[in-house]
């Protein structure tokens, strides 16, 4: 819900700082939101954010949204809800 986006923002963060910590250096990350209150901007600048705390560098593979069978509707904007990406992980030299 709009009401629990901070926490939703604050899971995210915390669960892919985790994550790029527990990678090695030129290892993969894939990490995904099903929210449409946590829309595409601010997904990827929390994941960003959690790159940057963990002195990391993101270099993205891979962006996905959902299937076809789920189409993005530009005036609903409910029906773009998955962000999925796969991003190599290199440590800030």
């Amino acid at each position: 819900s709009r009401a629990s986006v901070k926490k939703a923002v604050t899971g995210y963060r915390e669960i892919n700082l985790r994550a790029m910590k527990l990678i090695k250096d030129g290892g993969f990350l894939a990490t995904c939101s099903c929210s449409h209150f946590v829309d595409y901007g601010l997904f990827t600048q929390t994941i960003g954010q959690a790159a940057r705390n963990v002195r990391k560098r993101l270099r993205q593979v891979e962006y996905r949204t959902q299937a076809p069978d789920h189409p993005i509707l530009w005036d609903a904007e409910d029906s773009y809800y998955l962000k999925f990406y796969i991003f190599q992980v290199c440590d800030v030299k």
